[in-house]
């Protein structure tokens, strides 16, 4: 018909449908095709991966997180604002599981100082807004409460409430 029905298309996507593990593999489903160039992963798919061990020891085996962070810092100067903030809730949605944080203990990727100094720091504010969402999302994660508390944020005690407030307000 004309596709207005919601039946199923003749289309066959065929090998552009990509597997989770193959996603976070960093290469397709079919072996035929060759491997995908480095690609940010979704906020919530990093989220639902790090919810277990597994799935945190498939993602640390791939270069995703080092390209997040490395999208993040910016140092060459080729990440969008658009990148860099998505990379930011990315490394934010990693960081507020446990498993996820311990991870990122292991690599030695220090979430939570990256996002703070960049909260407070960043000469763009929609990088900073970004930053500090990203932070109180963490601020959910005990394990993350307490390197926040190095950096002399603040937050409630319900681990319930994502909101945590910077030190300072310059």
């Amino acid at each position: 018909g004309n596709g207005d029905d919601g039946g199923d298309d003749d289309d066959n996507d065929g090998d552009k449908n990509l597997s989770a593990s193959a996603l976070v593999a960093g290469r397709s489903s079919s072996a035929s095709l060759s491997p995908l160039p480095p690609c940010l992963l979704r906020d919530t798919f990093v989220s639902e991966i790090c919810k277990t061990a597994t799935g945190c020891a498939k993602l640390a085996e791939t270069p995703h997180i080092g390209n997040l962070v490395t999208t993040v810092k910016n140092v060459d100067g080729k990440h969008t604002l658009l990148e860099r903030r998505a990379a930011s809730l990315a490394l934010a949605r990693i960081a507020q599981q446990r498993h996820g944080h311990e991870m990122l203990q292991r690599l030695n990727v220090d979430v939570v100082e990256l996002l703070a100094k960049t909260a407070e720091y960043s000469s763009s504010f929609s990088l900073r807004g970004a930053a500090y969402y990203s932070l109180c999302v963490i601020a959910t994660q005990p394990l993350a409460r307490a390197r926040l508390r190095t950096f002399g944020w603040s937050f409630v005690d319900d681990t319930s409430i994502a909101a945590c407030v910077p030190p300072t307000t310059a």
